[in-house]
């Protein structure tokens, strides 16, 4: 049964507890093939990705980077982008949220989970390359609790109550004009699904101008969440962003890519990350 990625994206929760149990062969096997294919995000930059067994993790909860405790852990999914080069942390964002939907479907549990990660204790499985460094990773297994579809929903429901509202987020030409649904037509699904995207600290850190055809993508930093060092997690989460936009897109039949333009005015306390330029095929 084939679900549109609009339904997937409104079925993933941040699973915290998992049964430890082995993964099937089956299920390996497409997981790794989902781990090697489509790994360059829309700025260009190819991201590397592998699977961690660790039987080690068995007895107690984890705690993982700042995240919080999981329990019955037993596969982890790290990955890496070169750092330090333009628009990285976008294309980890939105390639990672692309896997994390498809094991999503395959009825696997996952949890974004950003940060700083040594890599002495995620990279022993892999060739590591110097210049790399690891944004986030996700714990990936059975969910303990199997919730049927209607659980689902009523966990969605709860979930887009917690996160801003439209007006908040979406604007029409200006950011002093918020965009109504109905004038978003054909988008205001796409847009729902930026809405109710994860993101760190559950921040929302999106803002988008649409001007016709084209959604401009910027950035309102929050000073909740100062960035380490080397990883930018309100980045890594307008990756994330554009992942759903751009899954729900397609669902409508609707093409686009993403461009920088030059001659924007940027509104203060924004930065501006991109343009999402839509094609709409008659």
């Amino acid at each position: 049964m084939h679900h549109s990625s609009t339904e997937i994206i409104k079925a993933r929760s941040s699973i915290r507890k998992y049964s430890f149990r082995e993964l099937p062969g089956n299920k390996l096997s497409e997981i790794f093939h989902i781990l090697t294919t489509e790994n360059e995000g829309p700025f260009g930059n190819i991201c590397r990705f592998w699977l961690i067994d660790s039987e080690s993790y068995r007895n107690e909860p984890v705690k993982l980077g700042t995240y919080g405790f999981i329990s019955g852990l037993r596969y982890i999914i790290a990955g890496t982008v070169t750092k330090e080069v333009p628009m990285n942390m976008e294309d980890y964002g939105y390639v990672l949220e692309r896997k994390i939907l498809h094991f999503t479907r395959m009825g696997l549990g996952t949890c974004w989970i950003g940060g700083t990660f040594r890599r002495s204790e995620y990279a022993k499985t892999t060739t590591y390359k110097d210049g790399e460094i690891i944004p986030a990773i996700t714990p990936i297994g059975f969910p303990a609790e199997k919730r049927g579809l209607r659980e689902r929903l009523i966990k969605f429901l709860a979930r887009s109550k917690t996160r801003k509202d439209w007006s908040e987020l979406f604007f029409d030409k200006d950011p002093s004009k918020p965009l109504t649904r109905e004038a978003a037509g054909i988008f205001a699904n796409a847009l729902e699904m930026v809405r109710i995207a994860p993101s760190a600290n559950n921040a929302q850190p999106w803002r988008i101008v649409k001007e016709g055809k084209q959604f401009h993508f910027f950035l309102a930093r929050n000073k909740v969440n100062e960035s380490y060092k080397s990883v930018d997690l309100q980045r890594i989460d307008l990756g994330i962003a554009i992942a759903h936009f751009d899954l729900a897109l397609i669902d409508e039949g609707i093409t686009g890519i993403c461009q920088t333009e030059d001659k924007l005015t940027v509104p203060e306390g924004w930065t501006y990350i991109t343009s999402y330029t839509t094609f709409l095929s008659e």
